[in-house]
Parts: structure tokens; sequence; C-alpha cells
């Protein structure tokens, strides 16, 4: 949905100035008293979201994430339109400190690969409302 500017499953959910609003860095020159681990002050305070500074493309179309301390890592790339999502299986009760920093840190190898893959001749294979529609929405 965010992805497609608020639309999801062919539906408007939110605004394009919502989205806008959502992607901007919202704290002006305000000092960041946390950023998730591993960030190391490469992150800034969005609306739901962190902005990814370092994986900017341009001002207009910055990569957002939402680092999860036990390593779930969702984000969305604008400037170059995909998304992705990083899930952790612990297998132990206890959560080591470093499994968000980890996933900060594929989250940027990982972006490094798919930026390289979309800047050459990678074709569109399918389009994300064709992942996610498994017809619970009532669309065919």
């Amino acid at each position: 949905m965010l992805a497609d500017d608020g639309v999801g499953n062919g539906y408007r959910i939110l605004s394009p100035q919502a989205v806008a609003t959502m992607n901007h860095i919202q704290t002006g020159g305000a000092a960041l008293a946390y950023s998730p681990p591993a960030a190391d002050g490469s992150t800034a305070y969005g609306i739901g979201a962190w902005i990814e500074t370092t994986l900017f493309t341009d001002s207009d179309t910055p990569v957002i994430s939402s680092i999860g301390k036990f390593g779930f890592t969702p984000w969305v790339d604008f400037g170059y339109g995909y998304f992705g999502a990083l899930m952790i299986e612990q297998r132990t009760d206890t959560v080591p400190e470093s499994v968000g920093a980890k996933t900060h840190d594929a989250l940027i190898d990982i972006s490094d690969i798919v930026r390289g893959q979309l800047s050459s001749s990678c074709p569109l294979v399918e389009t994300f409302d064709e992942i996610f529609r498994d017809g619970a929405d009532g669309l065919p």
C-alpha cells in the first residue's frame, strides 16, 4: 500500500499527502534521542517508520523501515520501487541484543544487491497487489 502511494488491492487507504508526510523527517533539527541498533545515527524519525537517511536516493524518494527489537524488519524503497521484510525465527527464550542490529545490516546489504539488479535490466515479474491478493478481501 505504501509503495503504491496509499492504494492497496485497488482501494485507496491513505491519501498521497498522508504517504508523503510519513516519508519525510518530522523532527527538523531536533536531536535524535534513540535510533535502532546499528543505525548509528543513520536514521531519522518519521511517522510510523524510521527514515533511512543513508539509503536516500534523493530527498523525495526515501527508504523507510521499522526495525523491530526481535528482528522483524520491513522496509520500502520509494526511489527504486521495491519493498521487503526480514523475519528472524528465535530458537531460544532469550533475545540477543544484536538481532535488531543484524537485520539492519542485512537491510543495507540487501538494498545494495537489489538496487544493483534494478539498475540493470531486471524485468518486472509481478506487482505487489498480485502478491498479496489472496481472496480474503472479497476481490478476485
